[in-house]
């Protein structure tokens, strides 16, 4: 009887423990599951982020070439204003004498 019960606790121990690796398999599983469904997440949002990065430094690089293109158009104008100022003092002391 004692012998039946050995076995019979050796049989449930064997059977528990078991399925305890069973569940530890699983649980591991699911963990590498996860760990590489947040590495892809990660990827991702790095990826995304080189993407917006290189749409911002475009940005910037469009509006410095228009502000470069406004100044030289300003500089040009204002030159134009001095050469017409010169050229009206000019005729004026043209006329003057």
């Amino acid at each position: 009887m004692l012998k039946k019960l050995f076995m019979l606790t050796t049989l449930t121990l064997t059977l528990g423990a078991a399925a305890c690796d069973d569940t530890g398999r699983a649980l591991e599983n699911e963990a590498k599951e996860e760990a590489a469904a947040a590495e892809r997440a990660a990827d991702r949002a790095e990826q995304k982020a080189k993407e917006e990065a290189a749409a911002a430094k475009r940005a910037a690089e469009r509006a410095a070439e228009k502000a470069a293109r406004a100044a030289d158009e300003a500089a040009e104008d204002t030159k134009q204003a001095v050469d017409d100022v010169d050229k009206a003092v000019a005729e004026e002391i043209a006329e003057d004498d």
